[in-house]
């Protein structure tokens, strides 16, 4: 009884849309991955905010209703966390390691799909799909070398006939805490960063 109802009960979740992967943490792909000893780096962070959106934007239009400066300082110190959980040890510029932050993306795309039911193919109207793109560019420098670091995130909120409700249009994605998204994202950067400064040490 209890396989059964574990399958029926994430069915559930998915139909009415309060399972959404993007608000989960990726920290599990790279728990207890830090270094053995602290390892000193200096953090430049003024990157150019980059933002394409429009009009009939739903997640973009919202988050940049906050200042960009504010927006800039919780990523940093999201950032900040983030390295320090790889047993980074923040210091001056002058240090042996080098962080830099150069660019922050927001991009978010909307088009017009149209809606239909599962069983009869019936037309239920024309909805607006979103697709959102995040991108953070930097650099890390060592004592030797430099390397360019990227990390992307994209999903996308899709209109679709609800599974519980029928002739009722549903979005998928569409309480994606963008919060999580950039947490996860900082996360996937700090990361790359703590490997490469591992490969040369």
């Amino acid at each position: 009884m209890k396989k059964l109802l574990i399958p029926s009960a994430v069915f559930l979740l998915i139909s009415c849309n309060l399972l959404n992967v993007h608000n989960v943490s990726n920290e599990f792909r790279w728990k207890n991955r830090a270094f053995d000893s602290p390892q000193e780096v200096s953090l430049d962070f003024d990157p150019e905010i980059i933002e394409s959106y429009n009009d009939e934007s739903y997640f973009l239009a919202e988050l940049f209703q906050s200042d960009k400066e504010k927006i800039k300082i919780n990523l940093k110190n999201e950032l900040k966390r983030k390295l320090k959980d790889r047993n980074f040890k923040l210091k001056p510029l002058n240090s042996e390691h080098h962080i830099s932050i150069d660019s922050l993306i927001f991009k978010e795309f909307v088009k017009n799909e149209n809606v239909y039911t599962y069983k009869d193919n019936k037309f239920l109207g024309i909805y607006e799909s979103y697709e959102v793109k995040f991108e953070i560019i930097g650099s890390v420098k060592t004592k030797d070398t430099m390397a360019q670091i990227k990390s992307k995130y994209s999903f996308k909120a899709q209109p679709r006939e609800g599974m519980i409700i029928k002739k009722y249009v549903a979005y998928d994605n569409k309480n994606t805490n963008l919060n999580k998204v950039w947490e996860n994202l900082l996360n996937k950067f700090g990361y790359r960063c703590y490997e490469f400064v591992q490969e040369e040490i």
